[in-house]
């Protein structure tokens, strides 16, 4: 009975699947061309002026377009992740996760799994309960250690929940 809309990334072919409107109602759908093309004419005069990056600017999009139509939920991915990620500008979210941590965008997040594990650690908010699926014990014991500082209730993989493939599937 609940309604979210959705922002995900990278694309596979073209923008408009990074927003889906109304999700879990029957009547989800990506925006339409005229729809982005609209909202990126009036996020554009403020992209060199702010010097957004990319992903920033498309994240400025999905609130703006989001804004105008009502939803119980937003479900935001970010892009890198953690601390300096553009969507980690939303500062009461219901729920945090952290899929994984490996060694990816290491120019921003660091070369270490401890350091990484530090920066995407950066989305857990107080008293804000936080989803867990790293599996290394370094981001674990990072991310309990940030989660507890801020009194985030903490539910990890392996320790409070586990994956399992189903018989047949792959």
């Amino acid at each position: 009975g609940k309604t979210a809309h959705r922002y995900t990334s990278p694309h596979l072919c073209s923008y408009e699947e990074r927003f889906v409107i109304g999700m879990d109602t029957g009547k989800n759908r990506y925006i339409t061309s005229t729809e982005f093309e609209i909202a990126v004419s009036r996020v554009a005069p403020f992209v060199e002026k702010l010097r957004l990056s990319h992903f920033e600017a498309l994240t400025v999009v999905a609130f703006l377009i989001f804004s105008n139509i009502p939803a119980d939920y937003l479900i935001l991915e970010t892009g890198m992740g953690g601390r300096l990620d553009a969507t980690n500008i939303v500062t009461q979210p219901a729920i945090t996760a952290i899929t994984s941590i490996s060694l990816d965008h290491t120019e921003f997040l660091g070369d270490m799994i401890e350091m990484i594990a530090h920066e995407k650690a950066g989305i857990i908010k107080p008293n804000v309960p936080v989803i867990v699926g790293a599996r290394d014990p370094e981001a674990q014991r990072v991310i309990t250690e940030i989660a507890a500082s801020k009194k985030a209730p903490l539910s990890m993989v392996e320790r409070d929940w586990d994956i399992h493939l189903l018989d047949g599937a792959e």
